[in-house]
């Protein structure tokens, strides 16, 4: 949505995305939104600033390493072997069972962001102005790890579990001095 008058503008926006990857268990989604504003303080000066949340939640599963990717894990996988017992419960004769892989090891990632900016423009003559623009743009990673006892890997550590977080601050600051000149009829 956008909107405002011959002083005031702004724009506001938001958007959704989900997606469900082949794999079970595995699946991305984002939510973001934006607002930017600008107002004419006057005949010489131009305010303008704006926002943007964003957030990503992600499960996955490894890649790298062959034994923590189910689709790699298909090339040691043969179709007659059920990666259940008779009980329900796992087979154990699988080095690298899919199915405790998807079910009880867990990848997560979440993204919180904020991208923040302000601005002025202050028109110094005709054809000469100043602006400066401040920006920042804010991530927070927070990434959660788990594998279950019952997973190869993580057997003879009775399980693998961690949790990394990651904060990221860019800052950006901008001053330009503008002269506008036109040469010629170029019509």
């Amino acid at each position: 949505a956008s909107g405002g008058n011959d002083r005031t503008t702004f724009h506001i926006s938001g958007g959704y995305f989900k997606q469900d990857a082949v794999v079970r268990g595995v699946d991305y989604e984002r939510m973001n939104t934006r607002f930017n504003v600008s107002h004419k303080a006057g005949s010489r000066l131009i305010i303008n600033g704006g926002i943007g949340l964003n957030h990503q939640d992600l499960n996955t599963v490894g890649a790298a390493w062959w034994g923590e990717n189910p689709i790699r894990n298909l090339r040691l996988t043969v179709p007659w072997v059920s990666p259940y017992n008779a009980d329900g419960t796992y087979n154990q004769g699988i080095a690298y069972n899919n199915e405790i892989l998807i079910n009880e090891n867990k990848k997560n990632s979440k993204i919180y962001q904020a991208l923040g900016n302000l601005g002025a423009e202050i028109k110094i003559l005709d054809r000469l102005s100043f602006e400066s623009r401040g920006a920042i743009d804010f991530n927070f990673g927070d990434e959660e790890l788990y594998w279950d006892p019952l997973w190869i890997d993580a057997q003879a550590l009775n399980g693998v579990g961690g949790n990394y977080i990651n904060k990221v601050i860019n800052w950006n600051v901008t001053n330009l001095l503008k002269y506008r000149q036109q040469f010629g009829d170029f019509g």
